[in-house]
Formats: C-alpha cells, structure tokens, sequence
C-alpha cells in the first residue's frame, strides 16, 4: 500500500484515523505531527483550515455526508499550488476509506488542451473568413475578366451595354 500513487486514509466508525499510508504525507503535503493513527478527524480537519487547505463550509458540508455513511469526492487546493482529488468510500462496519490523488498535471493539461481548442477554433474562424474573401476576390477577377473581353470583343459603347445587361 505504500509504495502505491495515491495516499490512503480509513476513518474508523468513531471517527478516529485508523490507518494511513506513507504516501499520504507526501500528496497533501503533511508533516509528521499533522495525523497520527488514533486522531479524531475533527482535529484533522481543523489543521487542513488552519493550512487553508479547506474551509468551514467545505468541512461541515464533509461532515453531514460522513455521518450519512455517503460517498463524496471534491478537490482541495494545497499552499503549494497543486491540487489533490479527494474520493471517500463508506465502509460496511462504518467510517470511510478516503484516496488522495495528486491531478495537478492532470488539471494543467485539460487547461493546455481547452486552451488550444480554443485557439484552434479561432483559426478555424479566421481560414474560413479569408477563404470566403479569397472566394469573393476570384469571383471579382473573374467578373473583371470577362469584362475585358467584353470590352474587346464590342465595337462600339451601344453594343458594350447591352453585352452587359444580358449577363
């Protein structure tokens, strides 16, 4: 378990840590005194507002899921600047196993990609814009084409006009 990606964390069903892998110090960023097997997750929770990781809104909303025994996902933005998806998971005999998911990369490339759809669709825009002008242009040579040989082809200006009006 500790050499897997995501950090894991099981609430017991008195809201007590349980268990927790090495890597979940890593992916949120904890010190060694920040959770201990035994902490009530109160206490946790009051560390992750006092870091500014979570507000109280965010933790009570956490809270009333938890003693519903519902799953619940969100996302907590660390200090550092990266982000960490969160996902927990009800167990039978009560509390929650909880994965911590590093997706700061992740969250970077679907920005970089929806960026270059944008950008993409605006270059998409502008090609057919200057193809429809480039279109209108060759009508316009073509137009002015045929008026030259209209022009050479009449013997007089009578004759020009009513070339013209014809086509």
């Amino acid at each position: 378990i500790n050499s897997m990606e995501q950090g894991i964390l099981v609430w017991g069903p008195d809201d007590t840590c349980a268990f927790f892998n090495e890597r979940l110090h890593h992916v949120l960023e904890l010190r060694d005194s920040d959770l201990a097997v035994g902490m009530d997750r109160k206490e946790f929770v009051r560390r992750c507002e006092g870091r500014g990781e979570q507000t109280s809104k965010s933790a009570e909303e956490i809270t009333e899921a938890t003693e519903r025994g519902e799953s619940f996902s969100f996302e907590r933005y660390l200090r550092s600047g990266r982000t960490v998806a969160i996902t927990a998971r009800p167990l039978p005999q009560g509390g929650h196993v909880v994965t911590f998911t590093d997706v700061t990369e992740t969250r970077k490339l679907v920005l970089e990609l929806e960026e270059a759809k944008q950008a993409a669709e605006i270059a998409k825009t502008q090609s057919q814009s200057a193809l429809t002008t480039e279109k209108r242009r060759q009508q316009q040579i073509h137009m002015l084409s045929r008026l030259g040989e209209w022009l050479q082809s009449c013997k007089s200006l009578d004759e020009l006009y009513d070339v013209v009006t014809a086509h």
